[in-house]
Order: C-alpha cells, then structure tokens, then sequence
C-alpha cells in the first residue's frame, strides 16, 4: 500500500528539536487515527491492529476529505500540485 503521508523509514517521527509535541501535523495525524479510527484494539491481534491502521491511513489519504485541502482528499491534492507543477 502506498500513502501519501508515508514517511521515509529512517526518517525520525520528531522534528528537528526531536520531540514528537513540536510536530503538530504528525501529532494530529497519530490521533486522528488511534482515537478516532482504532477504538477497542487491545483484544486484537498484531496483525488485526497492523491492518486497522493500514485502511485507517488508506481512509485519511484517499477517503476523507479534509478542510485544510478545501475539502479535498490528500491524494487529491498531491495530484492537483503535481498537474500544477507540470
């Protein structure tokens, strides 16, 4: 699966000051998707949670739209700027 928030993984989740509090669109991203999308994972299985966060992040790029993008999915998006662009 590819997203468009999938983030290269050697790459720190931290900004450069390395605290996970100063990265506010990470952070939001982390919760929206564990409280709003991952409710009631703690008789899940590895696996079963790995697949719920997988179609959660496929729903938060390609599904929902979001009003910062003028409520346009960020796949949308990323396709608009990548037409500008060209």
């Amino acid at each position: 699966m590819h997203c468009a928030i999938e983030r290269p993984r050697n790459k720190s989740q931290y900004d450069s000051n390395r605290r996970p509090s100063t990265n506010a669109l990470a952070e939001r991203i982390n919760n929206t998707v564990k409280n709003g999308w991952l409710f009631e994972t703690q008789e899940k299985s590895f696996e079963e949670v790995k697949q719920l966060v997988q179609k959660a992040v496929d729903i938060y790029n390609r599904v929902r739209p979001h009003q910062s993008l003028e409520m346009r999915t960020p796949l949308e998006e990323m396709k608009r700027l990548l037409e500008q662009a060209a």
